[in-house]
């Protein structure tokens, strides 16, 4: 099978698609930084060490399949049931996010937002109320969700950073193609009333941090991740807001970021 041409940040060549993968295609193709095949066959975890004979480098099990990648992260090969959604879906990730964390890119947990051109992250543990703010913002002032579980953040070569959709979209239904200059990073936090505050410091670091994908796939992986998110939080704002389920929410996020028409 060809690989299909995908734009995720960087140009990648994968040999698997479905209705989330299409929506980075690539209209024109380029040569691939990252080069992926999808072997059909049955993976056993404890193959592993084996198959990072395949192309050389690491190898990694995720569901019931397995991803051999060479060290740079650049060509790789996974191995596994087309029906293994999870395991091919986490193994791309793998690999595409093993190149991006050296080109100054984290991953976040996250829900992203588009307000007239600029990007919201949402971020916090699973079940604080981030995918409820971003479809709040949706229906009372017709943002788009972007993406309501991985959000990859980038580096520009100019400093600026820039949020991106990506396939990874989880339990989520929200995915689209969009790259977004940063405005804010919001904590929110259920409440009966509705309050908002810049945090910084170690209390910054605190809330987001955990949210944020540190792998330690190779020498230097995780430090690489912690520096890029050091830069993002230099130069972003990060807020808790204290929040109700209601139009509330929205507006006291507005006015904090002046953001109404």
């Amino acid at each position: 099978m060809t690989g299909y041409s995908y734009q995720i940040i960087i140009p990648v060549s994968f040999d698997y698609k479905d209705e989330y993968w299409q929506k980075f295609a690539c209209i024109s193709p380029v040569e691939s930084v990252l080069s992926l095949k999808f072997k059909e066959r049955t993976a056993d975890r404890y193959e592993v060490e084996s198959l990072t004979g395949e192309v050389g480098g690491k190898a990694f099990c995720v569901s019931q399949s397995i991803l051999s990648i060479d060290d740079d992260f650049t060509k790789g090969t996974i191995f596994g049931s087309s029906r293994d959604y999870s395991g091919i879906y986490g193994c791309s990730m793998v690999a595409l996010y093993g190149n991006l964390i050296r080109r100054n890119t984290i991953v976040m947990h996250s829900s992203l937002i588009d307000v007239n051109g600029d990007g919201i992250l949402f971020t916090g543990p699973s079940g604080t109320g981030k995918t409820t703010q971003a479809e709040l913002w949706q229906e009372y002032r017709g943002a788009e969700i972007v993406n309501g579980d991985m959000v990859f953040i980038h580096r520009d070569s100019d400093g600026s950073f820039y949020a991106y959709g990506s396939p990874w979209h989880g339990s989520s239904k929200y995915c689209l193609n969009k790259k977004l200059p940063i405005k804010a990073i919001i904590v929110p936090v259920k409440s009966e009333k509705c309050l908002i505050a810049e945090i910084k410091g170690m209390d910054m670091l605190k809330c987001v941090l955990p949210e944020v994908m540190l792998p330690d796939w190779f020498d230097g992986c995780k430090d690489l991740g912690i520096s890029t998110l050091d830069e993002l939080l230099k130069c972003t704002p990060v807020y808790r807001l204290e929040c109700t389920k209601d139009i509330h929410a929205v507006k006291t996020v507005e006015k904090e970021l002046g953001t109404s028409n």
